[in-house]
């Protein structure tokens, strides 16, 4: 089994601006993120 890790490096404008984030928008920023996860881990 492979085990990988993704490393997601962003300016740190955008770290103040997620700061304020609701749960909601944090849950729909996610959501690209578990959805790859999923198609790649049922391709390995």
């Amino acid at each position: 089994m492979k085990t990988f890790i993704v490393l997601y490096h962003a300016p740190a404008d955008t770290w103040k601006q997620n700061a304020h984030m609701t749960k909601e928008q944090m849950a729909e920023g996610m959501k690209a993120w578990m959805d790859w996860g999923q198609v790649t881990s049922s391709t390995s």
